[in-house]
């Protein structure tokens, strides 16, 4: 048998690289080395093979063999660049890419890749420079102007983001993560239909790309198709059974349908997924999974926000009629006032507190999943909240002097919340109650939120408002609550005084869907968006009503 030359045994392992075999394209490269050891190219496409099979370092030395030999191998140098960055050198991946580009300004993956490093740590006006020489390049970078768009959504300039995308998806239609970027900018703005087409799109061209997986379905929750919702996550599951997202995102589709016992067991992802996890506290006292309370101590933690802790204070009362002693950990000063007002035999502390000993741990929101049917399915009560009724008497004397309807209004949301944007309403879109007569609006809004007061003749007491067992005191004074989808509204719930909360077209999964009532708090009634972006609707809906209860209509 002929024995192959150094350069028949190279192009052999390029042809067997090309259609998947790297076990054989390392074969044939290796045979490159023996026949010439001294061979650069050998040595770069060993590398690249070597880094495919996955055995990464032996890619290194196979890559820096081959810089050692000839230096100005700048292909070589920005593999090796690739290798250490997905190893986290980025030290060393920074040096082998301005190494490369001072050998070729012109090798435009470099600079991208050089871009996107430095945009990676933080340094965005280099990485800016870099991005824009290699995204107007001819022809111009894709990955560049995808990550230009991410700099410009980083900065809130959504606009350019958009087009930034746009661009790298002429120039490379199949281009994944701008599918996906996009998608994401079309759902933030509400553009529902638009997100999921991206997310399709990308998904059509890589069916086992599961962030965009992932996305579809959440697009399909805001939509209202929450069984479609469900199919998304579930298919990113039966490939990624591990992955926390998909997991925490199928929790909320069940939950806003009233399934409740696989809903529950899903939502304990909460505390795995890979972006914004639930924090795990107390992990060194064993934690609750419905083990006999009788005689024993459990350690109740709230987690999330203050309307969570609100909602989830009522399932307290199960512990105690097992038979446990229970000490509730809240979020800090400004709710644990208020939970003194749940009247049940508690111990309530704040984050920082020195805690008591305890049996068992568990989150609050944990709670109903544990309990089981036995728990969500009990009607909600009333009320379970009563606020000190010294603290309601103080409050009487100041609001007994305005006349009219009394109607406390809380028209923003924590600014820091992921939905935000949606469920607070801009201040000029409650103009509809500016000119009302026979109502006194009392402002309930609390934090730097009170900045974008809507156009509303308000009482403001604001000032000598210190914590939320407060605004319940003034609530017990007034006729009605109107609030967004915040804690003013669970308070009132909780409390038993009629409250109207204004829900977004894509609501959060307590809400669920199509209804104008809420399970959990029998005196709420809900007002809801039927399109997105639709307050104005909402508000003609709310003045309406209330010109029946002030006698005006």
């Amino acid at each position: 048998m002929k024995r192959l030359s150094a350069q028949d045994a190279f192009q052999e392992g390029v042809d067997l690289f090309q259609t998947g075999d790297f076990n054989g394209a390392e074969a044939s490269f290796r045979l490159v080395l023996k026949i010439d050891p001294l061979s650069p190219a050998a040595l770069n496409a060993l590398g690249t093979v070597l880094d495919r099979l996955g055995r990464s370092h032996e890619a290194i030395t196979a890559y820096r063999n081959c810089l050692k030999l000839e230096p100005a191998n700048f292909i070589a140098s920005y593999n090796l660049g690739n290798t250490l960055r997905r190893h986290g050198d980025l030290q060393g991946a920074e040096s082998c890419y301005r190494a490369c580009c001072a050998m070729d300004r012109e090798f435009t993956p470099a600079v991208q890749a050089l871009g996107s490093l430095l945009l990676e740590s933080g340094r965005d006006d280099e990485a800016e420079e870099l991005l824009l020489t290699a995204a107007n390049a001819s022809p111009p970078n894709s990955d560049a102007c995808f990550n230009l768009g991410t700099l410009s959504q980083s900065r809130g300039k959504l606009g350019e983001a958009e087009q930034w995308y746009m661009r790298a998806l002429a120039n490379d239609k199949n281009h994944l993560q701008a599918h996906n970027a996009l998608g994401m900018l079309c759902l933030l703005d509400n553009r529902i239909a638009e997100a999921i087409f991206c997310f399709e799109k990308a998904v059509a061209i890589k069916p086992d790309y599961w962030q965009a997986q992932v996305n579809l379905g959440i697009a399909y929750a805001w939509k209202g198709e929450l069984r479609k919702a469900e199919e998304c996550h579930e298919s990113v599951l039966r490939v990624h059974p591990g992955n926390g997202l998909a997991h925490y995102n199928l929790a909320l589709a069940l939950l806003a349908q009233g399934s409740f016992e696989k809903g529950w067991r899903e939502f304990e992802w909460r505390f795995e997924k890979e972006e914004n996890p639930v924090p795990k506290r107390h992990t060194h006292i064993p934690r609750w999974r419905g083990e006999d309370l009788e005689g024993r101590s459990i350690l109740v933690h709230a987690e999330q926000g203050y309307g969570d802790t609100v909602q989830f204070a009522r399932y307290l009362t199960f512990l105690i009629e097992q038979g446990a002693s229970v000490s509730l950990e809240c979020q800090d000063r400004v709710i644990s006032p208020l939970m003194n007002g749940l009247a049940l035999p508690l111990r309530i502390f704040v984050r920082g507190d020195v805690l008591p000993g305890a049996d068992f741990q568990v989150p609050l929101m944990s709670l109903p999943g544990i309990l089981g049917p036995q728990a969500w399915n009990r009607p909600a009560p009333p009320y379970y909240l009563r606020p000190d009724e010294e603290s309601v008497k103080e409050w009487q004397r100041r609001v007994a002097v305005h006349s009219g309807l009394k109607a406390g209004l809380a028209w923003a949301g924590r600014k820091g919340h992921a939905n935000d944007h949606n469920r607070s309403i801009p201040g000029a879109t409650w103009r509809p109650l500016a000119e009302m007569e026979n109502v006194a609006f009392f402002n309930l809004q609390a934090g730097p939120e009170h900045d974008t007061a809507p156009p509303v003749k308000l009482v403001d007491y604001t000032s000598l408002i210190e914590n939320l067992a407060d605004t319940a005191a003034i609530m017990k004074n007034l006729d009605l609550v109107i609030s967004v989808d915040s804690a003013p509204a669970h308070v009132a719930g909780a409390l038993g005084i009629p409250v109207w909360c204004l829900i977004p077209y894509n609501p959060d999964w307590r809400w669920m869907r199509d209804r104008t009532d809420s399970p959990q708090y029998p005196s709420m009634r809900l007002f809801r968006q039927e399109r997105p972006g639709g307050w104005d609707d909402v508000l003609r809906k709310v003045q309406k009503e209330l010109l029946k209860l002030a006698g005006g209509g």
